[in-house]
């Protein structure tokens, strides 16, 4: 849709064309009175003198009608710049602004695709860097797990007796028998097991056999 703006600067190009045209066909009176007196010229009447003026402006020119007087060629000159600048200078501005709003387009798009990308990389620093410090909690929370010590239990009996034990609080239990040995005991033991390590402060348990268990 065609704004108000653009309609206005369509209809002042337009009047600042048929202005220059309006002051070139005032010169059509002495183009003929110049041409009527002068004995080479062949044009005689306003008639002839409006033929050949539109003629020489529309760029058409017959050759039937001349001017012959050196002031009537220089006024011709005149007017054809006249009229032929204002229609050049219209259309180069009128392309000068098409062009300009089609570069500020394509920028303006650059720049929100800059934005996003931009965002993009605030968006993937911020996620490593909570990665990182999620690392660092993790290895900080191992760290604290080695320092706290382990237990070694030689029974199910034992183990029992060490989860809900105060001194099992913030150690890890290595068992010597095999997690199975707890279900061939009792089926519903381990849940119950695990449940009062946690309670106490156990952070892992394992068994002969390589499995290990982290609470």
């Amino acid at each position: 849709m065609i704004s108000g703006k653009k309609i206005k600067d369509f209809k002042f190009r337009f009047k600042i064309i048929f202005v220059c045209y309006l002051i070139s066909f005032a010169f059509v009176i002495p183009v003929y009175y110049l041409e009527s007196s002068s004995p080479d010229g062949n044009i005689t009447t306003y008639q002839d003198a409006l033929f050949f003026w539109f003629g020489t402006l529309s760029t058409i020119g017959y050759g039937n009608l001349t001017a012959n007087n050196p002031v009537s060629q220089l006024l011709i000159v005149i007017a054809f710049l006249l009229t032929r600048g204002a229609v050049f200078v219209t259309i180069g501005i009128a392309t000068y602004k098409v062009m300009g709003n089609r570069t500020k387009e394509s920028l303006s798009a650059e720049d929100r695709m800059l934005g996003i990308e931009n965002e993009l990389k605030n968006f993937r620093s911020v996620i490593m860097d909570c990665q990182r410090d999620h690392n660092v909690e993790l290895k900080r929370a191992r760290e604290r797990r080695m320092k706290s010590g382990t237990i070694n239990i030689s029974s199910v009996a034992s183990l029992r007796d060490i989860v809900r034990s105060p001194v099992s609080s913030k150690m890890a239990l290595v068992c010597d028998f095999l997690l199975d040995d707890i279900y061939c005991e009792n089926a519903d033991l381990w849940s119950s097991l695990k449940h009062e390590a946690v309670e106490n402060g156990v952070y892992s348990i394992s068994f002969n056999g390589g499995v290990g268990v982290v609470l």
